[in-house]
């Protein structure tokens, strides 16, 4: 049998096996957001996901900033001798976002699957994510809600103990 070693962990480390945490930290939240990348069952908690959720924000709303900064790649209030240099940082700057959009894309889809579940509701819902603002303030509604004992339907069950 494998013993687990808990006062080795950090004290915001959560086994993506075991129950959801009761509240992650930002840095706990953004490992178990790459830990589960592709994991649609189980169930994430209320600070998991608006923590995760807060991050994309701020990475689009900086990306947005700063393409409105430059003009999208061309220059605004700066000499035309710097042009061909801002268009080159508005070009990397938009690859960078799209690897960062795109890195992130699934991971989220099941981070609002496993939150919905938290709350005892299907993973079907986030395909609310398809639509825009009406779609997206029903998930809001659906991850603000709490926790529910009747969540744990959707975690693994347990493994069997093995007999001798």
């Amino acid at each position: 049998m494998q013993t687990r070693h808990i006062a080795e962990r950090p004290a915001d480390y959560h086994d993506p096996d075991e129950e959801a945490p009761v509240k992650a930290s930002l840095l706990c939240a953004i490992r178990l957001f790459y830990d589960r990348y592709y994991q649609f069952s189980g169930r994430s908690s209320r600070s998991e996901y608006w923590w995760i959720f807060s991050l994309l924000v701020t990475i689009t709303t900086g990306y947005s900033a700063l393409t409105a900064l430059f003009g999208g790649g061309r220059p605004a209030l700066i000499t035309t001798q710097d042009a061909a240099q801002l268009n080159a940082f508005g070009s990397s700057l938009s690859f960078v976002f799209l690897v960062v959009l795109l890195i992130s894309a699934i991971p989220f889809v099941a981070l609002t699957v496993r939150r919905l579940h938290d709350g005892n509701s299907s993973g079907w819902w986030a395909l609310l994510l398809l639509f825009t603002t009406p779609g997206w303030v029903a998930l809001a509604v659906f991850a603000l809600r709490p926790s529910r004992p009747d969540g744990a339907r959707f975690d693994k069950p347990p493994a069997p103990e093995p007999t001798f």
